[in-house]
């Protein structure tokens, strides 16, 4: 009622404006007014009726995983090994367990190398008090003496030592003097043998308490490593930025940007141990420790074979021990050697060591610097005009006057 009061009100007003035409607009008006209200109740009632609908579960959406950034690492299936391969023993936590991994990525189509973990996850120096680390390692080396040794230990050791009936604190002087006597009782494990020994350092942590037990344990691991003449693995600088700092996505070893370190700041993805035994085996290989024949596998330099089938420069003769592989003379290898300048051999003669005077090609133009014959027609060809360029000039006239050339029917 009061809404058609109010209605009757407008069209009363609105006839009064109008003078003689209310008549005509009071119909128009009334409909048009009924249709607003209308919508209006209409879209009251829709607002009601969804506010008294039970609200539905947020749905869960995956995670969209990182398409850029990965901790896969690819590598060649393993192939088997030579029964006279060298052995690469690793030895120590669940750190050095990666570098076993890493290395046996590495060497995984190399037959003549072959990878010998004795790794326990958790364990230590200290803390592996029931770990027998002298009768695992002799166990290992039963079969075969190891090419090279290495070990890596010391983040499970924080803890608080035992010394008689005091209980020395982790850091504390005495603490590093106690660990530095276990560090010595370990390496008497490998003393009887001529075996290169390594000992890989921590690496830098997300926490800065961690980072600095790492680089406590270090400094003991390089005056130790350095009286025992053992040669210490230096990691730090691979897994931390320009300024030092740490980093857990980086540049894997193949220069992609992968993740290196797990969320807990401490251990290594599969990336990461890659990366991780890419710093040791370059040692490795540095030292000669290992063979670097597969940076060249397959590789044959050109040469000449003699009627022994023996690889040999034309008129030398036959070496009297195999040539050292180049790799070691050249560890920074990336193709073949191809000699340019070609010496001059006597049979039974040494190398000269001084130039003499040749009249082939090479060395006109290499010693010389002469000019290479050049032809017509070819880039490097200068002369001007060329003489394939000449082109015969038309007839001219008794007036001094060209004259047209016309094609001939």
């Amino acid at each position: 009622m009061r809404r058609t009061a109010y209605t009757l009100f407008l069209v009363v007003v609105i006839g009064v404006g109008l003078g003689r035409h209310a008549a005509l607009a009071a119909g128009p008006a009334v409909e048009f007014l009924e249709e607003v209200f209308r919508q209006e109740d209409a879209r009251r009632k829709r607002q009601q009726e969804k506010l008294a609908r039970p609200a539905h579960p947020p749905v869960a959406r995956p995670a969209r995983p990182a398409a850029d950034i990965s901790d896969v690492t690819y590598a060649a299936p393993e192939q088997p090994k030579n029964a006279d391969a060298a052995t690469i023993l690793v030895v120590g936590d669940e750190m050095a367990g990666g570098i076993a991994e890493g290395l046996r990525q590495t060497y995984a189509e190399d037959r003549s190398v072959k990878i010998t973990p004795v790794t326990r996850q958790g364990v230590g120096i200290i803390s592996g008090a029931s770990t027998d680390w002298g009768a695992l390692v002799r166990e290992a080396m039963a079969e075969k003496a190891p090419a090279a040794i290495i070990v890596m230990f010391g983040f499970n050791d924080r803890q608080a030592l035992i010394d008689g009936e005091r209980i020395v604190e982790f850091r504390d002087p005495r603490w590093r003097d106690i660990y530095q006597a276990r560090i010595d009782q370990f390496l008497g494990y490998f003393g009887a043998l001529r075996t290169r020994l390594y000992w890989t350092g921590l690496p830098i942590m997300r926490a800065a308490r961690d980072s600095e037990d790492s680089s406590f344990f270090d400094e003991i691991f390089k005056s130790r490593m350095f009286t025992a003449s053992a040669r210490f693995v230096d990691v730090w600088e691979g897994f931390a930025d320009d300024e030092g700092k740490y980093v857990a996505i980086g540049p894997d070893i193949n220069g992609n940007k992968r993740r290196l370190r797990k969320s807990d700041g401490i251990n290594f993805t599969p990336a990461g141990n890659r990366k991780l035994a890419f710093f040791v085996d370059n040692t490795l290989k540095r030292d000669g420790a290992v063979s670097a024949a597969p940076l060249i596998a397959g590789l044959e330099l050109p040469s000449r074979r003699d009627e022994q089938g023996t690889n040999r420069l034309p008129g030398s003769v036959a070496p009297s021990v195999p040539a050292a592989p180049i790799a070691a003379l050249a560890p920074n290898y990336v193709g073949a050697v191809v000699q340019l300048t070609p010496l001059p051999f006597k049979p039974g003669a040494e190398l000269a060591t001084s130039p003499v005077n040749r009249d082939d090609f090479a060395s006109r133009v290499l010693q010389r610097g002469d000019l290479a014959p050049t032809h017509v027609g070819r880039a490097d060809h200068a002369q001007w005009p060329s003489p394939a360029a000449v082109v015969s000039r038309p007839p001219v006239g008794d007036e001094g006057r060209t004259l047209a050339l016309r094609p001939t029917p």
